[in-house]
């Protein structure tokens, strides 16, 4: 991140209906800016959403990457007994086997207290790790924040220029030691974000707090994994390396700023900021071939009919995680007004909408659960009814099947909240859902 060298911008415009063009391929990312609706009626305000997408590209297996400074925060808790600490040591020893020469690993241990097992170094003297890690034995309560702050110093130790620093968390139950609200741990991740380290957490099991876990990911800015079942967490954890070892760039900033007229209402989904004209939001690290985005909402004014106006222009800046190179992508996105209405049916983007849909159920999915906590049960099941028609008038231009399976699915859990709140598995199920689907983290099979 000190490096001041930049390069020249990759470039992208999208005109309506056109999914855009690279004007630099080789770039590290690249930026594409589309609407859901390229063509509205003229003579009239109208509401669309433009998707403002970050275009990594892959990153090539062979070629050199930054090292990884990697710090385990793994729960020992009493609660930890028997698989779940067997698995768990599986998972510590997945970490340590994925990890090269340049790499770095710390292992942070917690119950009453966190306590550092393993500090910062590269993977060098590998047997005797992994007998370290072995030997993690389970008792006492749940330091959780202690655990984190703890990993956090250790990425600290270990950090370098370039490094990509991250820390993941596991833990299968209540934090009880320390600060302990959701609150606490979301402003930790701030505070760790700002100091480019990612934070990623593993609940396991039904006895985890899924606020504070999937809080602590969203504000760290990394990913947040449910698992039901100790036996996956080798998987998870080898899936969570696969993405720190294929980071593409870090640090990136996105600015749009709106042509005069064009009002931007909300982002929808994702964490950001709306200011006057513009709206702005960042991602700590992006993954090679992995696509982030943001939906915007805005309100565009009144237009005559056979223009094509430019209403928002983007710019991300980002370093480039080989290099360590600043480098800046560019896009642009254009509407144009028609007095057709089939025109701008014909011309809807299925794949804005489909994201758009899917955005908007995991903010209903994450205001149904603070509803069935309150014993607002029946209320949370009209607001999933209420959005399904909403989804349906939406879906019309497109009569897309994966929105209809969208909708059929609002409708099933409907029926389920009006006849009870949220059991604990279905809470963490829709706290985690929602969360992936925003931070468009990938399913694990």
């Amino acid at each position: 991140m000190k490096l001041k060298t930049f390069l020249p911008c990759a470039a992208l415009l999208v005109a309506p209906g056109a999914a855009g063009i690279a004007a630099a391929a080789s770039a590290p990312v690249a930026v594409r800016a589309e609407l859901d609706r390229p063509f509205v009626m003229a003579g009239q305000g109208e509401r669309v959403v433009i998707k403002v997408s970050l275009l990594p590209a892959e990153t090539e297996s062979a070629r050199a990457r930054p090292p990884v400074n990697l710090a385990l925060a793994l729960d020992r808790s009493g609660s930890m007994s028997g698989q779940k600490i067997e698995q768990a040591r599986e998972a510590a020893l997945e970490a340590l086997s994925l990890l090269g020469p340049r790499d770095r690993i710390a292992l942070v241990v917690y119950d009453d207290e966190a306590f550092t097992l393993i500090e910062s170094q590269h993977p060098l003297e590998r047997e005797r790790l992994a007998a370290a890690i072995r030997g993690i034995r389970p008792g006492g309560s749940t330091a959780l924040y202690s655990g984190v702050r703890q990993a956090a110093a250790q990425v600290r130790e270990g950090s370098r220029e370039g490094s990509i620093d991250r820390v993941v968390l596991l833990s299968d139950g209540q934090a009880n030691v320390g600060p302990s609200s959701p609150e606490a741990l979301r402003d930790l991740g701030l505070k760790l974000a700002a100091e480019d380290i990612s934070v990623s957490t593993v609940g396991l099991g039904a006895g985890f707090n899924e606020d504070l876990m999937t809080g602590l990911a969203e504000t760290g800015q990394g990913n947040s994994y449910f698992v039901e079942n100790a036996r996956d967490l080798t998987r998870i954890f080898a899936a969570e390396l696969e993405d720190v070892l294929n980071v593409a760039a870090t640090g990136v900033e996105v600015v749009v700023t709106f042509e005069p007229g064009v009002r931007p209402v909300r982002i929808i989904g994702r964490e950001g900021r709306i200011g006057d004209g513009d709206a702005r939001f960042s991602v700590n690290q992006l993954i090679g071939g992995r696509e982030k985005f943001a939906l915007i909402e805005v309100e565009l004014p009144a237009g005559e009919a056979g223009v094509d106006r430019e209403i928002a222009r983007v710019r991300a800046d980002y370093t480039d995680a080989l290099s360590g190179e600043k480098a800046h992508a560019d896009a642009s996105a254009q509407v144009a007004y028609t007095e057709r209405p089939a025109e701008v049916e014909s011309a809807a983007n299925v794949i804005v909408g489909r994201e758009v849909v899917a955005n908007r159920v995991a903010e209903a999915r994450r205001e149904a659960v603070k509803l069935s906590d309150a014993g607002q049960h029946r209320e949370a099941a009209a607001l999933f009814r209420d959005l399904r028609g909403e989804i349906d008038v939406m879906n019309a231009p497109y009569a897309d099947s994966e929105i209809t399976q969208m909708s059929e699915v609002l409708d099933r859990d409907a029926a389920q909240l009006d006849q009870s709140k949220l059991s604990n598995t279905d809470r963490k199920r829709y706290s985690n859902d929602s969360y992936k689907t925003v931070n468009q983290q990938r399913d694990i099979d």
